[in-house]
């Protein structure tokens, strides 16, 4: 792509259906020139029905938007503790980091996991590879956000469904990866929406993570109904 730096925004669409549009149509804002929002749900519509995995892309040239195909996906997933130094040079915009954090996650399936952390100076936990960090408690949840977290879109989304269910939800930067073992953690994301932490991968080897599926109001298929049941039809 030419033009300088683009602002990006994934996920996935079901049936010309998308899970928090607001929120990426958020993410996009800065760039996006008038009457944009309306050729990016044209071009998504086009796609017809099925899953699709979507990447839309801002930019000083303009807009692009790729449709990509759908992949298959767990509501489980195995965490790297071990983690990442967070090198991103844009950590709050989706776009300039993307091949970087490829790598990061290719290191962290190299050992076993199927996502990884970031980690700022301190060791302290920034977010996942590709998703936000939730963790789980009784009638209250905890969304880490450090300075260098990107706003995620489907954390939007599930701090709404908690929310409606009569919870609790707070915000925190310093958190460690001993802490996140010791909780029920959800990790989000605009593709595979809500997955529980199943398990981790310490230096010392694979850990079991408390159990998370049945976490919540109701459970990973209770926030990922309601995501569902709330998303936008373009």
């Amino acid at each position: 792509m030419s033009g300088g730096v683009r602002v990006a925004t994934s996920f996935r669409m079901v049936d010309g259906r998308v899970r928090c549009w607001d929120a990426h149509i958020n993410r996009l804002g800065p760039l996006l020139p008038v009457g944009a929002e309306r050729y990016i749900r044209s071009e998504l519509r086009a796609a017809g029905p099925g899953a699709f995995n979507p990447m839309v892309t801002v930019g000083p040239d303009g807009v692009e938007v790729l449709i990509r195909p759908d992949r298959g996906f767990s509501d489980l997933v195995t965490v790297d503790a071990i983690g990442h130094r967070d090198l991103r040079r844009a950590p709050t915009v989706k776009g300039p980091d993307l091949g970087w954090l490829a790598g990061r996650l290719a290191e962290s399936r190299g050992r076993g996991a199927g996502e990884g952390l970031l980690l700022d100076d301190s060791g302290r936990v920034v977010e996942a590879v590709y998703s936000a960090v939730l963790v789980l408690g009784s009638g209250r949840a905890t969304l880490v956000r450090h300075p260098r977290s990107l706003e995620s879109t489907t954390a939007a989304g599930v701090s709404g469904y908690l929310r409606c269910a009569g919870w609790t939800i707070t915000d925190r930067a310093a958190v460690t990866p001993d802490e996140l073992m010791d909780s029920p953690v959800w990790l989000l994301n605009a593709f595979s929406g809500v997955r529980a932490v199943s398990g981790w991968i310490t230096e010392d080897g694979p850990v079991t993570a408390p159990e998370a599926v049945n976490a919540g109001p109701a459970g990973v298929s209770g926030a990922e109904r309601w995501l569902w049941a709330n998303a936008a039809r373009l």
